[in-house]
This record gives C-alpha cells, sequence and structure tokens, in this order.
C-alpha cells in the first residue's frame, strides 16, 4: 500500500524551530514519501475556543482554564457518593472508565465508554461499599473496606469477589516492577487484619505484607520501579515506598498533612492533601512542599495529556488545578459545578472526576471538554479545549499502519499560532492545494517554512492512516488526542 512508505529513521521525521516555525523537512527526507494525490483534498480545520483572558500561574491567580462540565450519573447513582473511577481497556477495541461507589444498595458501579454516558452495573449478590478501583492485566480491581475484600471484574459488569481479608482496605493500584513481574498492591488504614499491604499477581490470590508502619494508609500509586504510598497520620513518616509491593521503607514526609492521593507523571510523584497542601518528590524519597493554587480540600490527583490534575471536595468556584510539573499550580473554573468531588481519572483524552452530590444532586459526575479529532469525508477537525485554553502552537502528527507497528517515530510539522488569530478563530488548510494558493501567506507564516504535501505521504481512495494532534496552550501545557485513524472516502 503505497501509505506504507516510511523514513529510514526517526531522525529524519524531526523538524526544527526557525524564527518561530517549524522547518518542512529537508529535501533528502521529502524524497522518501510520495506526493499526495490531488483527489484526496484533506481539510484540516482547527477551531479555536477562546473564553476569558490568561492569567500568570500561582496561588493568587483567577480560576481559569479548560471547561468542565457535569454529566448525568446513570438513575440511581445520581444520588451515590462516587469515591473513586479508573480507566482501562478490557480488549484492544473496548475501553471504559468505571467507578465505584461507598453508599447505596446494589447500584454501587457505574460504567462509561466516554466520562460522559454512564450505564449503573447492579452487583445484586455483592452489595458492599467500594473504596477504590483500579486497572491492570486485562482486570479492573476494587477493594471493598465495610466487608473486607477485594472484588474483580474483566469488563467493569460482572463481578467477583477474591478475597476477604477484614481490612480498612482504602487504596488499590498496579504497577511492574520489572518486566516480568507485575503486581497489584492495596492499603489499608486499620483493621482486624494484621497487615496494612497486600499483594497480588493476579488480582485473585492476596497475600499480607508488613508496612512500613502502621500508619492511616490512604492511597499509593506507581511509577519509575516504585510504589509509593501516602497517609493521614503519623509524625513526619507519612510516606513509604517498595520497590516489588512486599518489602516497604518508610520516608520522610514534607508535611504531616492528611494526604489522601498520590499520582506519578513527567518524572515526578505528586500528593495531595484534604488540609490544602501539596509535595512532590522525584523518587518517592525525598519530598518537598509546593504552594497550591488554592487551600481546598484536595482529595485526588492524577495525571494525563502532560498535565497533573488535582480535584478538591471545597472551595468556590476553584475545585480543579493543574500543574505542568506538579510545582507551579493554576485554578480551574468549577464555578456552577461544586459538588464533592473525592476522585479524577484520565483516559482515551478526557479527564473525569466523580464525588459526592453535595448541593448538586444528580450532578456528581463531570469530565473535561478535552482536545479531539474527528472526521467528516475528506475533512479532520481539531478541537482544542476550552474556557481559556488559548491556543499558541499546533502540531499535526501522522504516520501509517506500518510505521506504527514497527515503532518508527511520527512524523510531524506545524507552526505556532498565527497572531492574527491570537484571540480565537478557525484555520482551514487544504494539503492539496494551499501551497501555489497563498495560503500560508495568508495565515502570516513564511512560504519557505509550509510544509508540503510531499510530508503526509500517499494516500489512495479506501487508505487510512493514523494521525494524532497536539495544541499548546498560553500557559505552556500541551494537550494531545488519541490516535484516530483517518480513512479517505
Amino acid at each position: 500500500m503505497a501509505a506504507e512508505r516510511k523514513n529510514a529513521t526517526a531522525e529524519a521525521d524531526r523538524e526544527t524551530v526557525d524564527t518561530g516555525f517549524l522547518r518542512p523537512l529537508a529535501g533528502h527526507e521529502r524524497s522518501r514519501m510520495t506526493a499526495l494525490r490531488a483527489a484526496l483534498g484533506i481539510v484540516v480545520t482547527l477551531l479555536l475556543a477562546a473564553v476569558g483572558s490568561l492569567v500568570g500561574a500561582g496561588a493568587a491567580q483567577a480560576a481559569v482554564g479548560p471547561d468542565w462540565t457535569l454529566r448525568s450519573p446513570a438513575a440511581f447513582p445520581a444520588l451515590r457518593n462516587w469515591t473513586s473511577v479508573a480507566y482501562g481497556c478490557p480488549t484492544p477495541t473496548t475501553c471504559t472508565f468505571v467507578a465505584v461507589a461507598n453508599d447505596g444498595t446494589t447500584d454501587r458501579v457505574m460504567t462509561s465508554p466516554d466520562g460522559i454516558t454512564w450505564t449503573t452495573q447492579y452487583l445484586y449478590s455483592l452489595p458492599y461499599a467500594l473504596s477504590s478501583v483500579t486497572y491492570g492485566n486485562g482486570l479492573f480491581v476494587a477493594t471493598a473496606p465495610d466487608f473486607g475484600g477485594i472484588l474483580t471484574s474483566p469488563d467493569g459488569v460482572t463481578w467477583t469477589v477474591r478475597a476477604r481479608l477484614i481490612s480498612n482496605w482504602q487504596s488499590v493500584t498496579y504497577g511492574c516492577p520489572t518486566p516480568s513481574t507485575c503486581t497489584f498492591v492495596a492499603v489499608s488504614n486499620y483493621g482486624l487484619y494484621a497487615k496494612r499491604v497486600i499483594t497480588s499477581p493476579d488480582g485473585i490470590t492476596w497475600t499480607g505484607q508488613d508496612a512500613a508502619v502502621d500508619n492511616d494508609w490512604r492511597s499509593l500509586t506507581f511509577g519509575n520501579g516504585v510504589f509509593v504510598a501516602v497517609g493521614a497520620s503519623g509524625s513526619g513518616n507519612r510516606v513509604m515506598t517498595s520497590t516489588d509491593g512486599i518489602m516497604w521503607t518508610s520516608r520522610t514526609s514534607a508535611a504531616d498533612s492528611e494526604w489522601l492521593s498520590v499520582t506519578y507523571g513527567n518524572s515526578t510523584f505528586v500528593a495531595v492533601s484534604g488540609g490544602g497542601g501539596v509535595m512532590t518528590s522525584p523518587d518517592g524519597i525525598t519530598w518537598a512542599t509546593r504552594t497550591p493554587a488554592a487551600y481546598n480540600s484536595w482529595r485526588s490527583v492524577t495525571y494525563g495529556n502532560s498535565m497533573f490534575v488535582a480535584v478538591a471536595a471545597s472551595g468556590s468556584g476553584d475545585r480543579v488545578m493543574t500543574s505542568p510539573d506538579g510545582v507551579t499550580w493554576t485554578k480551574r473554573n468549577t464555578t456552577g459545578k461544586d459538588a464533592a468531588w473525592q476522585a479524577v481519572a484520565f483516559g482515551n483524552g478526557v479527564f473525569v472526576a466523580v464525588g459526592g452530590p453535595g448541593s448538586l444532586v444528580g450532578t456528581n459526575v463531570m469530565s473535561s471538554n478535552p482536545l479531539f479529532l474527528t472526521q467528516s469525508g475528506n475533512t479532520m477537525k481539531i478541537v482544542p479545549p476550552s474556557g481559556g485554553f488559548a491556543p499558541i502552537e499546533y502540531r499535526i502528527h501522522y504516520n501509517t499502519a506500518a510505521r506504527v507497528a514497527s515503532g518508527a517515530a511520527w512524523g510531524q510539522w506545524g507552526y505556532q499560532w498565527p497572531t492574527t488569530l491570537s484571540g480565537g478563530g478557525t484555520i482551514d488548510i487544504n494539503l492539496v492545494t494551499y501551497w501555489g494558493a497563498g495560503s500560508c501567506t495568508a495565515l502570516g507564516m513564511p512560504a519557505a517554512n509550509c510544509p508540503r504535501p510531499a510530508l503526509i505521504g500517499t494516500l489512495d481512495s479506501g487508505e487510512s492512516m493514523p494521525f494524532k494532534v497536539r495544541v499548546k496552550s498560553a500557559l505552556g501545557v500541551w494537550s494531545e488526542t488519541p490516535v484516530t485513524t483517518i480513512t479517505r472516502p
């Protein structure tokens, strides 16, 4: 297939910055690609939404940022206190969000393919309060603290009790310390069971392990080969780490705060506190306090799309904050969405938060308005996040099925956002005809910097090619669409 032609090396796909713009690939690189057939006519539409103005990051900053939209939970779960949410892909073509609650009767699980439309999953024979859920190795695993048990599901719909170790299990995660050794790990804050850590290689058979100290352990995560747990009690020792989930070592926390959630991303561990605090660590061992965007009761933090996102159970119009590095935090606008948010997860380009209804009965689920990529005929539409995201650069990444399978680097081209459209607008670029039609000049881009159609390669009628798009905001945060396969009609 003509679309499967590729460059020989990853270096040949890279572009460099020249006076603020990306240069097209060099001649020897373009020679490896065939000119896009005139009949293709793919039009890339970059739709901007600019709402409000941006100000510098920091604790004193006004609430700005990508919008969040309240979603309707499934039927009766609108009244539930949702404690945790996870995202997983049981099959290559089936991915889902799974949320669990600690109240209700048989309706304590709901699922969604997109974070928008939710379905109740009834556990008629398992009416247990659920505190945490994670995904790993083709399995969703949930903790049931009042029952002292562990439940598993291959799809978020059908659940099975796997263990009953009487303890108040608070959090569960999954990690692979070595390529051949992966494990589920759960932590507890108290209980009749003597151990406050349990591990399982498969989610089915569980073994008790000694915690470094019997603190009130609330959350754990895995990153860079290390399990890290944080707690709400202890004196200077509210962190513990393990390289295998079995042997744990006490670490000095940055402060004796009520640490309720920890995550890993961008080579950094980040923990948030119900008392409003934030701390970060490069290795899980040495921790430093950071200034939050607001001193709210932060309940959960996650990482996705090159961004840390934390949600809170308190605050006024600012119950979400984000950070590219865990150090500098920015308030996000949640006006009218101030539920008691308990958990947040990322999947398929979307952040999803769940919580208790509070004064917003029936609106205890919300999702971010994401950057996404759709197709209409020969047109790809790239829609940046709304609500003051203010894009300043974009990158269009292209590939072929053969290159994806071989692990070859993605080709890319892109520009700074035209200053004439800095406040919003629509850009239409015809990848076949614009080179000689003056479109680049109209967009304020030097003709020498316009990428020629040869960069994208050949795509015949009926052939497909994977694309993804990245957009950078004025705050320096990059958002990325999921990989989307575009098929030429």
